[in-house]
């Protein structure tokens, strides 16, 4: 009898021992799972996070060259101001040149014998010492 429940003890002991391990086993297989499913959303969210930076990069790179249309636009203006601006000067130098020129030669008309009645004063005097010097011409030196 004594080996008979020595026996039954040690087929129970090995059975409470599998049911432990068929036990352990399952919390395993269940933990595996909740890993794998939570590694399932989180690769959805990846996915997500990565379409959504793909948007967010492709929203970026419009802005950027817009952004970049927009200052060539504003380069552009400001040189096209800058030349018109030139090309006024340049102008303006020459009507002065053209001015001085005229007021010469109504100086020589006027300042030869026997010549006619002089020009008005307006139009004879020459620019104020004021006025901008003609383009080249320097200032004369102090004494």
């Amino acid at each position: 009898l004594s080996h008979q429940e020595a026996s039954t003890r040690s087929v129970v002991e090995q059975m409470e021992d599998i049911r432990k391990r068929i036990d352990a086993a399952n919390q395993d297989k269940a933990s595996l799972e909740q890993r794998l499913k939570q590694a399932g959303v989180d690769a959805e969210q990846a996915a997500r996070d990565t379409e959504a930076g793909k948007q967010e990069a492709a929203r970026l790179k419009a802005e950027t060259e817009e952004m970049r249309k927009k200052k060539a636009m504003e380069l552009e203006t400001e040189q096209a101001t800058a030349a018109r601006e030139r090309d006024e000067e340049d102008e303006l130098q020459r009507v002065r040149e053209a001015g001085k020129q005229l007021a010469g030669l109504l100086h020589l008309k006027s300042s030869r014998p026997g010549a006619g009645t002089a020009a008005p004063a307006a139009v004879v005097t020459p620019a104020p010492a004021a006025a901008a010097p003609a383009w080249g011409s320097r200032p004369a030196a102090p004494r």
